[in-house]
């Protein structure tokens, strides 16, 4: 966050980009702004209702970053091959791949994950099998 507070960015964040009653979902590494919500500093005190805000945001973050993990993987060519010189046309991108997204599963298309393995793959099992060993 240190990079918006001396920029342009963090007056248009406030105004421009989060009109009254919209806001972003952060983690406890950000700093909570009137646009960016963030969880309760966990000071071993929390109360009860804060705990379960921090559960509520964690959960509704977590389910955020599973969708753009679902977008991405479906739509990976495109993020590889399209020309996204122009930044002003990357939200239409985004909205036309959740479109997309969405027509696929409401056709019950399923997209299948490739599994990629790297070639230069390090298959040293040792550390494993000393977990395992200890684990029994």
């Amino acid at each position: 966050m240190h990079v918006v507070y001396g920029h342009d960015i963090h007056q248009r964040c406030n105004d421009e980009y989060f009109p009254e009653g919209t806001h972003l979902l952060g983690d406890s590494a950000y700093i909570l702004q009137k646009y960016l919500i963030v969880p309760y500093r966990d000071n071993g005190y929390l109360t009860v209702e804060e705990n379960f805000f921090n559960t509520s945001l964690s959960r509704s973050r977590m389910m955020v970053e599973r969708t753009i993990g679902l977008l991405k993987g479906r739509w990976r060519y495109f993020l590889d091959k399209l020309p996204m010189k122009r930044t002003d046309l990357i939200p239409y991108y985004i909205v036309c791949a959740r479109v997309l997204h969405n027509l696929c599963l409401k056709e019950e298309d399923t997209f299948e994950y490739p599994l990629i393995i790297p070639n230069n793959l390090d298959l040293n099992l040792e550390p494993l099998n000393v977990r395992n060993e200890l684990h029994e």
